[in-house]
């Protein structure tokens, strides 16, 4: 007979304590620092089990957030329901926003994706380019015929862009093939 876990073996991994302090999921810890426990046949965030098991439910497209900013921390006490942007503001709210010296690019430059390891590079046809592109104006036809009437002094730019019902800068960028460098 398979093993099934109860709420009662969920707590017992959980360290209690007084109100104030955090209670520690002693369990099974995630690579993003927070507990994991099967109950039921599915996978729960400890601090999630936590708050439905001494509140109830947890309305769809809601958080569980911490007060304390521990995430393996599962005192009832500690938690509160939120949206992205409540947990965002509290974040914000306490100067935990990486910025500037503490941006993940600086203190981690090793895990940018460069080069061949780049998802643009990897799977360039996830890229939306030209028409693909929700506000795009012009069509790959559109691009190829701009291309085959500038002539510097006699065909200009300014010309193009009246033609085409967009501005100069668009028109420059697809004769310098800064945009639409896919259409040939």
């Amino acid at each position: 007979m398979p093993f099934h876990n109860t709420p009662a073996h969920f707590l017992a991994k959980v360290q209690s304590g007084p109100i104030a302090e955090c209670w520690p999921f002693t369990g099974a810890i995630l690579d993003t620092g927070y507990g994991t426990f099967k109950l039921n046949g599915k996978q729960w965030r400890a601090h999630r089990l936590a708050y439905v098991l001494a509140y109830g439910p947890i309305p769809d497209d809601t958080l569980v957030c911490h007060s304390c900013d521990n995430p393996i921390c599962c005192n009832p006490h500690h938690l509160w329901l939120g949206t992205h942007a409540d947990n965002h503001a509290d974040r914000n709210a306490k100067g935990r926003q990486a910025s500037g010296d503490r941006n993940g690019s600086i203190t981690h430059p090793e895990r940018l994706k460069r080069g061949d390891e780049n998802p643009a590079h990897l799977h360039p046809e996830r890229l939306a380019r030209g028409e693909r592109v929700t506000i795009h104006k012009l069509t790959e036809d559109d691009v190829r015929e701009i291309r085959r009437l500038y002539v510097p002094w006699r065909y200009g730019q300014e010309k193009l862009a009246k033609q085409f019902g967009v501005v100069h800068s668009v028109i420059s960028s697809v004769i310098r093939r800064k945009t639409w460098k896919h259409v040939v």
